[in-house]
């Protein structure tokens, strides 16, 4: 059965820090999107990403905005509030489950920052992870790391704007039997529905994982291994797709659109096609009366029907 959209923090103490020069940097400019906000940065994707109609690609957007925000990272803000993580870490000493933060006021900006870290078995019952926040009023960086020979390795690294933040939680995503983590975030500019999931898959080894995936309004399967989600797009007129997972992959299997008349109106039979409409590469594989079972418990599925 399809999950729910995942909505449980880790640890609501989880609070992290971010440098003074960010808030330069951190105004969130969000155009449309297309519906494969789905990316991999190593792993092989089968479906090539498609632009929907009038929309600007929001992943290599994020993208650049997420690299600038790490090109402050020499900040001797941000530098600071993971070294204090760091101390505080290492303190800890041979301690497998710990939580502890801090906050420092920024006299020059008149604003709090906060790092925050929490260990303990959270992925696997035989490696501590530690997650550490750090938290401004305009962003917050996730990083955890692994302890190898009596030092920190970093394994995640993921940025986000407090405005678009949500949660993150730990959820074995595709039925592989691994927990993963998945950062849940909302888009803040656009005219549709645009809830967004970053998971970053849990590796065999149980200590790293794979970069990350960002999914636009998905409902998770893992029995299935099956991803099915909304594209986006106005109520009544977008299209769901349905992704499945192939280890470090995500293949698409298809997607569903209202088949429209020369006039542009509706039939009332549905569509299912390899790629989004309009596409260079749309091929239509089958024509349905009614929309298929597995679809209807799809979050925000009135999204899709535009029976709001």
């Amino acid at each position: 059965m399809a999950s729910n959209r995942l909505n449980s923090n880790l640890d609501p103490t989880f609070k992290g820090m971010k440098p003074r020069t960010r808030p330069f940097l951190l105004l969130l400019v969000f155009f449309s999107f297309s519906c494969n906000h789905l990316k991999q940065k190593k792993a092989v994707i089968t479906a090539k990403a498609h632009s929907s109609r009038d929309s600007i690609d929001m992943v290599t957007q994020q993208k650049r905005m997420r690299n600038l925000a790490m090109q402050a990272e020499d900040s001797v803000l941000l530098k600071k509030g993971l070294d204090m993580a760091m101390t505080m870490a290492y303190k800890k000493g041979k301690k497998s489950r710990y939580t502890d933060s801090t906050e420092t006021v920024i006299e020059e900006d008149k604003y709090i920052v906060q790092t925050t870290i929490n260990q303990d078995y959270y992925f696997s019952k035989a490696i501590q992870h530690l997650i550490v926040r750090r938290t401004s009023p305009t962003s917050i960086y996730i990083d955890i790391f692994i302890k190898k020979r009596k030092k920190f390795e970093r394994v995640v690294s993921y940025y986000q704007s407090t405005m678009a933040y949500i949660n993150d939680t730990v959820y074995d995503v595709n039925g592989d039997g691994r927990k993963d983590f998945v950062v849940n975030w909302y888009g803040t500019n656009g005219c549709c529905l645009k809830a967004f999931s970053n998971v970053f898959l849990l590796r065999a080894d149980k200590a790293s994982f794979s970069d990350d995936f960002e999914l636009i309004n998905p409902t998770f399967s893992p029995k299935e291994g099956i991803v099915r989600g909304v594209c986006y797009g106005h109520p009544g007129d977008t299209e769901l797709y349905k992704y499945k997972w192939q280890g470090e992959r995500l293949d698409t299997l298809e997607y569903i659109s209202y088949e429209k008349d020369k006039k542009d109106k509706k039939t009332g039979r549905l569509v299912i096609s390899n790629n989004l409409p309009y596409s260079n590469s749309f091929k239509v594989l089958n024509v349905v009366k009614s929309m298929p079972r597995e679809y209807k418990k799809v979050i925000d599925y009135n999204w899709f029907t535009g029976n709001l």
